[in-house]
């Protein structure tokens, strides 16, 4: 913080008194420099026989490596040398005591610290490295704990800002095996951006007074930017924390509050003093001002534990707060230990950089992902915050209490917790189906896998980079997906007794990759092969980016059946021309004439570019024209593609294979016809082979399968038709009512399935939804969002309703939109952006007005959701672009630009042409590496587009005519269009759009 002239401020004032009362009086660093000049000028005639033994004892006592020592520019020049990513180990960290002061005044935004590290000295030297970024230091203090508490004189200590390290050099040498005391007075500012320790604001909705509070976010290195610290994720120490707060205020922490104290000189501040932690990283450390209020739940077999949030939305918190403790049980009975801590709280906060972080002891979620409306909530947005707080208590045990050695593993916590979460989660809520959530997690994964840049699990940090610019997905949704292979080609029992021994092992320290592979050959010695190595099979999954796909290939003279492996690429081209890549396959396969879907152990290993299995039963689907089928309820992490008559047979026989089959068997289908290995006949006849199923699950994936050729073909009247015959008898059967019946009854399929059907054009839906909405805004109530509706299917209803509604009542939605007291501004700006008449859309964004935005403070949050509901309309995507441009210059050089590339994916999604490729490319070098890296991943999925329209469009419009259709469907086309003309009472702005459609002759 820098100083001031005139009169101080309050962080001025609040610091001199707290120093004057905390901190013991030292003379200013300059000072030791001249007593020393002085001293050696005055007696350096009759004592240069003294400083010779000095330097003779000294050079002994490191072990005659006295140079390295003597010149501490040498010696600087020596640490470059050193890793620039880890600091050097001659000094670590035995304990932290931490005392901190956020202050949340309106005038100065500030931040007051002192912290207290206990050292201890591994190896001689004069020089100690720790972690400090935009810290203001005020005053270093090194002293021996022994009795006497010597104290060491600096000579200088610098701050290098590239890599964030506070280097501090001593005159003296710290002695091996002795323990020291670091002392550090700094000053910080408390900035807005959601990183270290920041300030966060929410608005009383009872007195309109907007309140700040104060939230930590240490993750992955953000520790340094609140005080100085050894922040490594393997360095692990307890720490005993104070938080200085006003009185009106309160505090929280990793442990529990054990004493307040008045601060001296310091009106209307007390100290909150918290018990000493665990050992454990930095980056899991937690410190937090808020005016939040509170609740505890009691549980048999823990003390209890709170519940924070603001007074608003508390009653909404239940829900999760309940939830908690019942995986935490779980947990400890998944993984054979006992949560060891004396609380695990958690709180709401308004803002936060990730969906929730799992500090230990006080689980922090964002706010919007952790609220369920009690009874009313919709299936997707309870879900989704099951799986985020299950995951983070899953991390109480992945992470907290066994953490990786160095953040090249950060899959390790990730992959473990997503997977033990949601394992706890499916025991708890037993309608939500472990397979189904997985499925979902394998999907994500291939179609982020498939591209040429993906990354493997291990990274090689050996780029200069910030480490939150290297970490995306991948240890999240990859790493959930390899932990879920490795339980299955294990089984239960042998994963299970491993993971225990594992976090037995390591509990309260460190392991990376390496360390769990050798827990589990322990475990597998007594029932798998000596020759199996879990090392060697599991070092390719990690080490390479993607994944295999297996080619399987039917020999009819012989029975065999040959495989051969390769890196799989969504558009089947290899940029290298043959796969490199090599991975340990762990196969397992079924045969039509002995189905057996339940045995994942695996059968053989696929260890070579190619193998020959030999197999009776193999030989006798092959010779008895059988389907065969590979890679059972697709539990490994690799993609199968079959030769022309296997394909044949599973989709002629596909009415007899379980549902979970039927997904894995469209998935691989989706992907081999993208890639170009797969005659898309094949895939139309498994999509219409959907069309008598009503089965939830299956749905969902379909219209995820459908939702990219949706993009390709985007308003084409051709696509939405056929979607609407695909999808009209389950709509019919299972959501046509959905509108008539209570929202608590309300289902994720359903939803998404309305959703569909509409966006078709489906008419009977449509009608539906704009009779619901009309009822909604009957009266011109308030739209209400806690009502019970979640805010994405409000959006998308808003959306389908302003598609057909008038200049007038457009206008009225606009009007609503800028009500101070509306509190739903998220739906009405997507829904605002959906109308088909360009001038309305003009008129809205000059309202809103996109130019000279202040995006830091989050004063325009709304603009990601108008863009992208603007992107989504086709009427309107070419003036969505111009104003995506505007936006782009007024956003700076801003630090969190993530809204921004939020925006940019919406748009890529219907982006196809070379054009786009062109206007895209002109954003890249504005903002650094890590923005232009996202910016070519997106540029390479547009690209992926236009070579997708090149080699499929037109064929796809071809096969999608109402002739094929023919070819699949017993029924009429007439039928259908008969269904959706015969509805009456749509206004007539519906049939200038839409009915047009259905009357074209194909």
């Amino acid at each position: 913080m820098a100083n001031h002239t005139g009169s101080p401020d309050i962080a001025e004032i609040t610091f001199q008194a707290y120093t004057r009362q905390q901190l013991t009086s030292e003379e200013p660093r300059r000072c030791y420099h001249l007593k020393i000049r002085f001293i050696l000028m005055a007696i350096v005639s009759t004592v240069i026989a003294s400083l010779i033994i000095y330097w003779f004892v000294n050079s002994i006592l490191v072990n005659h490596n006295d140079s390295k020592h003597s010149d501490s520019t040498r010696y600087r020049s020596a640490l470059r040398k050193q890793s620039q990513f880890q600091l050097p180990t001659q000094v670590v960290p035995l304990e932290y005591t931490l005392q901190i002061i956020p202050l949340l005044a309106e005038n100065n935004f500030s931040i007051i610290g002192d912290v207290k590290i206990q050292l201890y000295c591994k190896q001689p030297t004069k020089h100690i490295r720790l972690h400090s970024r935009k810290l203001n230091i005020k005053n270093v203090k090194i002293t021996n704990i022994r009795p006497g508490n010597k104290s060491y004189i600096i000579e200088n200590y610098k701050l290098i800002s590239d890599d964030d390290f506070l280097d501090i050099f001593l005159l003296q040498l710290l002695i091996k095996n002795q323990s020291y005391v670091l002392r550090i007075n700094y000053a910080a500012d408390l900035n807005e951006e959601p990183i270290g320790l920041f300030r966060s604001k929410y608005k009383n909705k009872i007195s309109n007074i907007t309140r700040w509070i104060a939230v930590s976010n240490f993750f992955p290195d953000f520790a340094r930017r609140a005080f100085p610290c050894f922040d490594e994720p393997s360095i692990k120490t307890p720490f005993r924390i104070s938080i200085g707060r006003k009185a009106d205020m309160r505090t929280h922490s990793n442990s529990i509050l054990i004493a307040t104290e008045k601060i001296h000189n310091i009106s209307d501040y007390v100290w909150d003093h918290y018990n000493k932690t665990p050992p454990m990283s930095t980056y899991l450390v937690a410190f937090m001002v808020t005016d939040f209020q509170s609740y505890q739940i009691n549980v048999t077999d823990r003390p209890f534990h709170n519940v924070f949030a603001r007074k608003d939305v508390q009653n909404d918190t239940m829900y999760i707060g309940n939830l908690i403790p019942r995986i935490v049980r779980l947990m400890q009975n998944l993984t054979g230990f006992h949560y060891d801590l004396d609380k695990l709280d958690m709180i709401a906060v308004p803002s936060l950089a990730y969906s929730a972080m799992e500090n230990w002891g006080l689980i922090t979620f964002r706010e919007n992902n952790v609220l369920v409306r009690n009874k009313k909530q919709h299936l997707d947005s309870k879900l989704r915050s099951a799986i985020i707080a299950s995951h983070a208590v899953a991390h109480q045990w992945f992470g907290n209490l066994v953490t990786p050695k160095w953040w090249s593993n950060v899959w390790l916590k990730e992959g473990f917790s997503s997977f033990f979460g949601i394992k706890a989660l499916s025991m708890i809520e037993s309608s939500w189906s472990i397979e189904d959530i997985m499925a979902a997690q394998y999907r994500e994964m291939f179609e982020r896998e498939a591209r040429e840049k993906a990354y493997p699990l291990y990274l090689n940090l050996t780029l200069k980079k910030p480490l939150r610019d290297i970490f995306d997905s991948t240890p999240y949704v990859k790493g959930n997906c390899l932990v879920n292979m490795i339980f299955h080609f294990l089984g239960e029992s042998i994963f299970f007794s491993s993971i225990k021994k594992y976090i037995e092992i390591y509990r309260y320290g460190a392991a990376d990759q390496e360390d769990l592979w050798d827990v589990f050959q322990e475990e597998i010695k007594s029932t798998l092969s000596k020759e199996f190595s879990m090392r060697n099979v599991m070092k390719n999954w990690t080490d390479h980016a993607g994944f295999p796909v297996v080619h399987v290939l039917r020999n009819n003279d012989t029975g065999l059946v040959e495989l051969t492996q390769e890196r799989f690429y969504r558009d089947g081209l290899n940029p290298r021309g043959t796969s490199e890549e090599l991975w340990c396959i762990p196969l397992t396969w079924t045969i039509e004439s002995d189905q057996r879907f339940d045995g994942t152990l695996p059968k053989a290993w696929m260890l070579e570019r190619s193998m020959v299995i030999n197999d009776t039963g193999l030989s006798e689907a092959i010779f008895n024209n059988q389907w065969i089928l590979f890679n059972i309820n697709q539990t490994g992490l690799y993609r199968v593609n079959y030769d022309v008559e296997n394909w044949r047979l599973l989709t002629n026989r596909f009415d007899i294979l379980p549902e979970t089959t039927k997904l894995q068997i469209l998935d691989d289908a989706f992907a081999m016809f993208n890639a170009g290995l797969l005659d898309q006949v094949f895939l139309w006849k498994i999509l219409f082979k959907f069309n008598v199923d009503t089965e939830e699950t299956v749905w969902l994936s379909v219209k995820a399968a459908l939702k990219f050729i949706e993009y390709r073909l985007w308003n084409s009247h051709v696509f939405e038709f056929v979607s609407c015959k695909l999808v009209d008898e389950v709509y019919l059967s299972k959501a046509k009512n959905m509108f008539e019946t209570d929202i608590e009854s309300w289902s994720l399929f359903n939803f998404e399935l309305t959703k569909w059907a509409c966006s078709m054009g489906h008419k009977t839906c449509i009608k539906s939804v704009l009779n619901f909405v009309d009822e909604l805004l009957s009266n011109d109530a308030t739209i209400n969002v806690t009502d019970g509706l979640s805010r994405e299917f409000l959006s998308w209803a808003y959306c389908t309703y302003v598609k057909f509604s008038s200049e007038e009542q457009w206008s009225k939605l606009l009007a609503k939109y800028h009500e101070p007291k509306e509190n739903d501004k998220f739906s009405l700006a997507y829904a605002l952006g959906c109308t088909l008449n360009i001038t309305l859309i003009e008129r809205y964004l000059s309202s809103i007005s996109l130019e000279n935005k202040n995006w830091k403070n989050n004063e325009n949050q709304y603009i990601e959701v108008t863009l992208m509901a603007i992107a989504n309309n086709p009427s309107a995507f070419n003036l969505a672009m111009e104003q995506l441009e505007k936006v782009d210059k007024s956003y700076g050089n801003i630090e969190d630009y993530d809204p921004l590339v939020k925006i940019f994916y919406g748009f890529s999604t219907t982006m196809d042409q070379e054009e786009n490729v062109k206007w895209l490319t002109r954003f890249k070098g504005s903002r650094g590496s890590k923005y232009d890296t996202l910016i070519e991943t997106i540029i390479n999925d547009v690209k992926f587009n236009v070579a997708w329209n090149r080699r499929h469009k037109n064929v796809v419009r071809d096969c999608s005519s109402l002739n094929f259709l023919r070819t699949l469907d017993d029924r009429p086309v007439e039928d259908h269009r008969r269904r959706y003309e015969g509805e009456q009472g749509l206004p007539e702005e519906w049939n200038k759009k839409y009915l047009r459609r259905l009357t074209l002759t194909y």
